[in-house]
């Protein structure tokens, strides 16, 4: 690509030397017809995935606000049963829900909420090719750990920094800057990672708070709003443990918990099925791109069959 003045131009050299398969009229419009299904396909899935996308969203809110009752139902709002809610200062909740803060469900063994060691204790000179994971910053993404860019200690000094490895269920808080508020819920192959200073790890007592759920409710508007006020507030923009620690929410019983989450796991499959259903159908259609219109596979065969 050639230009000026910023612009980019392709040379008309390029088209004289550029090459295509020359196929008949039919064998193009059958061409046209196999990659236009594929792409039918395509959007077609696309659509189911913000459908349901969409149909996640309305389910977290309800899930949150109304909860589930014991006949496992959906509460009615409370414009239909004023009776079964009560007032909270984080708003209307159900008045079998209690107004929580981390500490109320803390773990027994653990410190609740923990910053990340300082550079000192863990600084670039600590990091290896190989070993124990380091979750910095930039690992934890909105709903997901993101392993392409990690960073490693050596088992002696994992030891030494104890107290910061990350359990599965752990909540991951990035701290300062633009992603502040950005959380992840750790899985299993962050279990015995070590988290650096910019992150903030919450953990739960499993027994009275699933940490699925706590996710979901770090991750809901009310909470979101919360963080908003509280952060940068101070000569940089961030979040603390004490400002984590302040944070109310409402918790239902364990038992309703758990079956929100079950609610919750169910559609986020729906999810991750159909989304791997198009990513499957892309590479297809690549294939087929790559195959049909270089002539390396002919469509003459369906041609003649149709004859």
């Amino acid at each position: 690509m050639v230009g000026s003045a910023g612009q980019q131009r392709v040379p008309r050299s390029f088209f004289d030397e550029f090459l295509v398969a020359n196929f008949d009229p039919d064998e193009q419009s059958t061409l046209a017809k196999i990659l236009d299904t594929l792409d039918t396909a395509i959007h077609e899935t696309e659509a189911i995935i913000a459908k349901l996308k969409a149909v996640k969203q309305g389910l977290l809110h309800d899930l949150l606000t109304r909860g589930i009752d014991a006949n496992g139902e959906l509460r009615p709002p409370q414009a239909e049963a004023p009776h079964l809610y009560k007032t909270s200062r984080v708003g209307l909740i159900p008045k079998t829900w209690e107004l929580r803060g981390v500490l109320d469900v803390a773990p027994e063994d653990r410190q609740s909420i923990l910053t990340g060691p300082f550079g000192a204790d863990l600084g670039q000179s600590d990091f290896r090719p190989e070993g124990v994971p380091v979750l910095r910053i930039g690992n934890v993404q909105s709903g997901f750990i993101d392993w392409s860019d990690t960073q490693y200690v050596t088992q002696h000094k994992a030891n030494s920094l104890a107290k910061y490895l990350i359990q599965e269920g752990d909540l991951l808080f990035a701290r300062q800057g633009a992603t502040t508020g950005r959380n992840a819920l750790a899985d299993a192959r962050a279990d015995g990672a070590v988290i650096n200073y910019h992150i903030i790890r919450v953990a739960v007592d499993k027994a009275r708070c699933h940490p699925s759920y706590l996710y979901a409710v770090f991750n809901s508007d009310n909470t979101k709003s919360q963080v908003d006020q509280v952060k940068g507030r101070g000569t940089r923009e961030g979040i603390n443990s004490a400002q984590i620690a302040a944070l109310s929410f409402a918790l239902p019983q364990p038992e309703e918990q758990l079956e929100a989450v079950k609610r919750m796991a169910s559609i986020d499959e729906s999810i991750r099925s159909e989304s791997a259903l198009r990513a499957n159908l892309l590479l297809q259609k690549i294939s087929l791109m790559d195959d049909l219109l270089t002539g390396r596979v002919r469509v003459t065969p369906l041609l003649e069959a149709a004859e």
